[in-house]
């Protein structure tokens, strides 16, 4: 139970990665859906007509930022692990640690090629 703690930072690092991509690519639309609920409640373009081009970031300049954030939390994890092993294994903490580094590493690198694929993509069921 002790070492699942160590899982926490990865965890922050992948909310982080996740929800960063939604806020950082649709940062400038709530200027268009302003404009648009302005011209629904008013019945004109009182702050102009929609800019519906106005988004944020494109997905591209956003996939470095999310690699960023899933290696940041990693190593949290790892310094995490290593840190509770020191406790339990003081005479062996990387041995001791080890099962929880590979789980760590195996979950960045599955995180990072999710990550990788197009959003529409993302969740679909493998085989139908």
């Amino acid at each position: 139970m002790n070492y699942a703690q160590a899982l926490v930072p990865f965890g922050v690092g992948m909310w982080a990665a996740h929800y960063g991509f939604h806020l950082l690519t649709g940062a400038w639309t709530i200027v268009p859906v302003t404009q648009n609920a302005a011209i629904r409640w008013i019945g004109w373009a009182a702050l102009g007509e929609p800019q519906w081009r106005w988004t944020g970031l494109r997905p591209g300049v956003v996939f470095p930022i999310q690699i960023g954030l899933v290696l940041l939390g990693t190593l949290g994890s790892l310094a995490a692990a290593y840190q509770i092993a020191e406790r339990d294994d003081p005479h062996h903490p990387f041995r001791a640690s080890l099962p929880w580094i590979v789980v760590t590493v195996l979950l960045a690198v599955t995180a990072i090629w999710i990550l990788a694929q197009p959003m529409e993509m993302r969740g679909m069921a493998v085989g139908g």
